[in-house]
């Protein structure tokens, strides 16, 4: 989208993207790199938190977790090394380039961009499960205030033309990210009936997509 051309990937820096399963071994079988290297698994320490989030994405419990909290899977974030005390996606590749496209003069572009997450692909939209359609969601409303320049999303706020290009796309790409979101729900409610150790989870989550097709 051209109104994102100018921005120093800042969604990137301060939204959290949460991952499917298949989002982790899409990741980790092109980069030929472990889950742990670029996942997150946060734990839920309050009830209320607990409630919002089992609505959308799958919950896991781990027997090596003394608390039993349950857990969801994100990826993983690390400092800037071009904006001081923020925070950046993992594959958020940066360069600072004087004369560059923004008044910041920092430059950022996915590093994984061909096979970033579901949430990635589809942000700014969400699908909008009681009317059943598609929102782009006022990001400058929510976020622009921001204090921190590096976490203010969009100085404008997006239009439909934006999106006329990949409105197919878009579409697709929401179906597929409810879809993936639904079975990895799936796999949650199969894996907490008899949960195992957190190391032992991503041995286990391949078994599980290998065995979503079933030839009769």
């Amino acid at each position: 989208m051209s109104i994102c051309y100018t921005c120093h990937s800042n969604c990137c820096r301060k939204l959290d993207f949460v991952l499917t399963g298949f989002d982790i071994l899409k990741i980790s079988k092109a980069l030929e790199l472990g889950p742990q290297f670029f996942t997150e698994i946060v734990e839920i320490k309050n009830k209320k938190d607990l409630e919002k989030i089992k609505l959308h994405y799958a919950i896991f419990n781990f027997s090596d977790n003394f608390n039993k909290n349950p857990f969801y899977f994100k990826l993983k974030k690390v400092s800037s090394s071009l904006i001081q005390d923020t925070l950046k996606c993992i594959f958020l590749q940066e360069w600072n380039i004087t004369g560059s496209i923004n008044e910041s003069g920092i430059i950022g572009r996915c590093g994984i961009y061909s096979c970033r997450p579901f949430e990635c692909y589809s942000f700014p939209a969400k699908y909008n499960e009681i009317e059943k359609n598609i929102i782009i969601e006022d990001v400058k409303a929510k976020y622009y205030q921001n204090k921190e320049e590096a976490y203010k999303l969009c100085s404008e706020k997006f239009q439909l033309t934006d999106f006329q290009n990949s409105s197919d796309e878009l579409v697709s790409n929401i179906n597929n990210e409810n879809y993936e979101k639904e079975f990895f729900k799936q796999i949650a409610i199969k894996w907490n009936n008899n949960p195992g150790s957190i190391e032992t989870f991503f041995k286990h989550l391949e078994k599980f997509y290998q065995q979503r097709i079933i030839v009769k």
